[in-house]
């Protein structure tokens, strides 16, 4: 049966996919097991990243895979990935009075870095677990998510000129290269350039088909 759920959802390391899964079904068949009773230890224990969960011995699952999981039924947990992480650099709340940076040598040690910082922006929104005020790390990542995927604000090649933030954001600030423009102002000048050649082109005839001969169009 899971040979075949996993065959029609495409999974292409079947394999793995079906060891992680038979893990998963063991742990959740032991007579200890409730799961009413994990959430809530999961709840207790999200500002540590819930260490000790059993499905973090499982081979192939680490972090993000099982924060990605609890996220679906809890507020407490995100997983957070390279869209969130960038757009947290560039802004540069990586350094605004949150701590000293701490990433580490293994994706793991940064990302337990970051969970904390979303927490802590959690926190400082005012969330508690139970709470309707302020964000949850669920919330705050899902808005750094909307601005940051690509097809948001801060993609790859972030649209700075449109960024509600722009004015607190590092680089934006510290931006030294081309001013950044925004789509109409690029057209506006294009057209402007258009309009100047084919003036100069009426006035001077001659040595614009000088030119073109030179050129070969």
């Amino acid at each position: 049966m899971l040979e075949k759920v996993l065959a029609e959802n495409n999974y292409s390391l079947k394999d793995r996919a079906l060891e992680v899964a038979l893990s998963a079904k063991r742990i959740v068949e032991a007579p200890t097991f409730e799961w009413e009773q994990y959430f809530q230890e999961a709840e207790s224990k999200y500002k540590n990243g819930y260490a000790d969960d059993a499905f973090l011995k499982i081979k192939g699952v680490g972090r993000k895979v099982r924060d990605f999981a609890l996220s679906e039924f809890s507020l407490c947990f995100c997983a957070i990935d390279r869209h969130v992480a960038d757009l947290i650099r560039r802004t540069g709340l990586l350094l605004y009075g949150y701590g000293q940076p701490d990433f580490g040598t293994s994706p793991t040690e940064n990302y337990s870095f970051l969970q904390g910082l979303i927490i802590h922006f959690s926190e400082e929104s005012g969330w508690l677990l139970g709470s309707t005020n302020g964000y949850s790390p669920k919330e705050i990542d899902a808005i750094f998510w909307f601005f940051g995927n690509e097809k948001g604000i801060c993609k790859g090649k972030p649209e700075c000129y449109r960024c509600p933030i722009k004015g607190i954001c590092l680089t934006f600030q510290n931006w030294k290269g081309t001013p950044i423009k925004p789509p109409s102002e690029l057209r506006r000048e294009r057209q402007e350039e258009q309009r100047i050649i084919r003036q100069w082109i009426q006035e001077h005839p001659k040595e614009a088909e000088e030119l073109r001969k030179k050129s070969g169009f």
